[in-house]
């Protein structure tokens, strides 16, 4: 095959990847100073290189092949060989220079910014490509598809998040085709920007270490629901007594606060309830007022407060005998004995 020179191309095309698991860590890009006026033979660099990796450096290496990005692909049998010289550059040898980068580093290296992530609305995006491969393809040339929401209740659009350069670079309208025969097939989508987020903002500076040691009854920046300020101080008692020793610090500093928060709310001290016991026998007072003070409407008195028990034994049962009692509370102390430990 011969190149061919093409009338009006495209200049660039931007194609936005992710990014593949890396499988070539083992390869390296050689570099040579200084270079030669004349055009360079490859078999002699190969023979270079094979001297001075596998007879000086005493390296197992797979194989060379030429680059434009440098002056050959070095492919090493371990990884640790790679890194090894890419992080010692320069290589003297003779009365060259030999320097070597990582295989994806080479003179086409370059960085970008992605600025911003947005939400868009694709309108008539087609059912069967909604999937994360066909938007990744259909969104290559100006962003990276984020997250997508597969909303099969509102079939007409397709909600996409993606991180772009900046928002000129998002299309109005997307053409989104297929060439799986000679006529192929296309479909024209439009594209609306929701909602954008400017990247680049850090979390401020890490805040100084303290100066050990540290005092374990520290009060923290923050306490409660996130109020700034120190908290109660932990110690010996519950958070009631505390807050109440850091009243009295308030009071000690003239009210001062910083950040125009209300005053910690006075303790209220509840009212401890008093025991009753309910199996002891009832003052002589209240003794006297339930027998002699309670008098019936027409005068006359009635029987004090008392638990009337049924007789439980019947006439039937009269001839039951004091002996077959006795009996019975042997053989439940029997048993008592048994289950105790």
């Amino acid at each position: 095959m011969h190149w061919q020179a093409v009338e009006h191309h495209t200049p660039v095309v931007r194609a936005i990847l992710r990014r593949p698991l890396p499988r070539n860590e083992n390869v390296a890009i050689v570099t040579v100073d200084p270079l030669p006026g004349n055009l360079i033979n490859f078999n002699v660099l190969r023979e270079v290189l094979c001297e001075f990796l596998v007879d000086v450096r005493r390296l197992d290496i797979i194989d060379i092949q030429p680059t434009h990005l440098g002056q050959a692909y070095v492919r090493f049998l371990f990884q640790h060989d790679c890194e090894n010289l890419i992080t010692t550059n320069p290589h003297v040898y003779d009365d060259i220079s030999i320097s070597f980068v990582k295989h994806n580093r080479g003179r086409n290296w370059k960085s970008v910014q992605f600025n911003r992530d947005c939400w868009l609305m694709l309108m008539g995006f087609p059912l069967d490509y909604w999937e994360q491969d066909y938007l990744d393809q259909a969104f290559c040339h100006f962003g990276h598809v984020l997250k997508w929401e597969n909303d099969k209740t509102h079939l007409s659009r397709l909600i996409v998040k993606a991180r772009v350069i900046d928002l000129e670079s998002v299309p109005q309208f997307l053409v989104f085709s297929d060439a799986d025969a000679f006529r192929g097939e296309s479909w024209t989508v439009q594209c609306y920007v929701l909602q954008d987020t400017l990247l680049g903002g850090l979390p401020p500076d890490e805040d100084p270490a303290p100066d050990a040691p540290m005092n374990p009854h520290a009060p923290f920046d923050f306490f409660g629901l996130g109020q700034p300020g120190h908290g109660p101080l932990i110690g010996q008692g519950n958070l009631l007594g505390d807050q109440e020793n850091l009243a009295d610090g308030n009071n000690a500093d003239n009210g001062q606060q910083d950040q125009d928060w209300d005053p910690w709310p006075e303790v209220v001290q509840q009212q401890p309830i008093l025991g009753l016991d309910l199996n002891a026998n009832p003052p002589d007072q209240v003794e006297d007022v339930l027998n002699n003070e309670m008098l019936a409407d027409d005068g006359v008195q009635q029987q004090p407060f008392q638990m009337v028990i049924d007789d439980w034994m019947d006439e039937e049962d009269e001839d039951f005998s004091s002996e077959e009692l006795q009996q019975n509370n042997q053989a439940q102390k029997r048993r008592d004995e048994r289950e105790s430990p």
